[in-house]
Formats: structure tokens, sequence, C-alpha cells
């Protein structure tokens, strides 16, 4: 799972732990920026660290990251609509080289409120369909908007 604060990651553990118990532990929860610089094999400060999932990115696609460290069977992508294009990049990666990678790509354009860090608009339907399933649920509006959520997609 790849989320965009350390807040979710220890939030998402918590509540699998709980779900699930010990076995928790066998899930790889981090934020787009560790998961980077664990590709790249260093530790850096955030300060001047925009351009790390790009160069993950580029990594992955020519082949100088281990197979092992890529190798995915899901991934599950918190607010998936604050992906800027390089954290897009960086899924399409890991894509390409896991054919039976499950995308989970969990957001609602519709919440994007980080335009000035360069995201991309619907980010979530940029991604590769390989089979879409719509949210039948949501906690952040009203019942008016129950019909929406039903609507197939695209």
């Amino acid at each position: 799972m790849i989320t965009f604060s350390g807040a979710s990651v220890t939030e998402f553990k918590q509540r699998l732990y709980d779900l699930i118990g010990r076995s928790a532990f066998q899930v790889e929860i981090k934020t787009f920026h560790s998961y980077c610089f664990d590709l790249l094999g260093r530790m850096e400060k955030l300060e001047g660290a925009e351009q790390v999932a790009a160069r993950a990115a580029a990594m992955i696609k020519s082949g100088s990251v281990e197979a092992g460290r890529i190798t995915k069977t899901v991934a599950v992508i918190d607010e998936a609509r604050d992906m800027d294009k390089d954290a897009a990049a960086l899924i399409h990666a890991l894509m390409e080289q896991n054919e039976e990678m499950r995308v989970i790509a969990v957001g609602d354009d519709d919440w994007n409120i980080y335009g000035f860090r360069g995201l991309i608009p619907d980010t979530c339907g940029n991604l590769p369909v390989r089979t879409g399933l719509c949210v039948t649920s949501c906690w952040k509006t009203t019942a008016a908007a129950a019909p929406l959520w039903r609507m197939p997609c695209g």
C-alpha cells in the first residue's frame, strides 16, 4: 500500500492489524517517498526530494531495480487523486513490470485540492483500467449524491 503521509501509514497499519492480527506485519505500507527511497537504496531528506518518484520510475523501467523489490500482486494507492505526474509514472512503471498486479486506486478526483503541486486532473481515470469497479458508498458527502456512486465506471 502506498499513501502520502506517515500518519496515514500508521493508521492503516493499525487498522490492518486490528482486522487480521500479526499477518498485517507481512503487508508493506509506505509513503510514496519512503517506497521510492527504498528502491533507490538510500536515505534522503524530504527537502529536495521532489524528483524521487520520477527517479524510481526511471530505475524500474531501465531494469535497475531488483525484481523481488518491485514484484507485487496487489498495489493499493490511498488518495490516488493526489498523485502528481511522477507518482503516476511510478505506478505505471510498476504496472508494466507486474502484468498481473491488481491496482486499487482509492480517491475521488472531485476532492483534488493539491493543484498547486502539479497534480494531474483525473489521475485515477488516467491509470490503465484492467477491471473497473465503482464505489458504492461514500462517507465524505451527503445522501443526495448517492445516485452518482452507482454510476458505471467509464
